[in-house]
């Protein structure tokens, strides 16, 4: 019962971080490593692989 109660706040926390902070390092780093040929399932799954490694590291 006591997570039930948890788990919308760390959402909350969860979306500010990648809003915040993830998402600009992510953009950022995600320069250096696609090209422009890259196809549009690339990039993201680039991109939601650096957002999932940043938040793992915070």
């Amino acid at each position: 019962m006591e997570t039930l109660k948890i788990i919308p706040f760390m959402w909350v926390i969860v979306v500010l971080l990648v809003r915040l902070v993830a998402g600009p390092l992510a953009g950022r780093i995600m320069q250096r490593f696609s090209g422009q040929t890259d196809g549009f399932n690339a990039r993201i799954l680039l991109n939601t692989s650096l957002n999932v490694t940043i938040l793992s590291i915070f």
